[in-house]
């Protein structure tokens, strides 16, 4: 009887991988699999939480002596797009000045991340814009 459920369980699975190579690239995937910046940070000096229209939190946590990203983290309790797209930002910016930081588009997250699913696109626009609120108006960068 264990042979048939760990045979069928290995076929959900290998079900539910082949239906996530038709959604995601495979640098989301990736990102996904190694979420090395998810996370937070004991005493940010800099943070934020938005929620975006789907209803997806993102939360960045900075660490930012002297200008410079030294070290950021993301929480998200969003899908795949969302953990990739708030892994791959805050594995980006760190060690970029906020200036810098604050160059950084949804468009050019999607584009290093291999593109995300059409539906999937605001997620990149949800880490982008929390990262900025965490990093304050562009008025304030030098």
């Amino acid at each position: 009887m264990n042979d048939d459920l760990d045979q069928w369980v290995g076929q959900v699975q290998r079900e539910i991988t082949e239906k996530e190579k038709e959604l995601y690239s495979l640098k989301v995937m990736e990102e996904c699999m190694n979420l090395t910046h998810r996370g937070t940070l004991r005493s940010p000096q800099l943070s934020s939480s938005l929620r975006g229209p789907c209803g997806d939190m993102m939360e960045f946590f900075i660490m930012i002596p002297e200008d410079r990203l030294e070290k950021v983290r993301y929480l998200s309790d969003g899908c795949a797009s969302s953990q990739a797209c708030g892994n791959r930002l805050a594995r980006w910016v760190e060690g970029m000045t906020i200036s810098e930081a604050w160059k950084v588009t949804p468009e050019m997250l999607d584009r290093e991340l291999g593109g995300l699913p059409e539906s999937d696109n605001h997620c990149a626009a949800l880490a982008v814009s929390s990262l900025r609120k965490a990093m304050g108006p562009p008025e304030k960068v030098q």
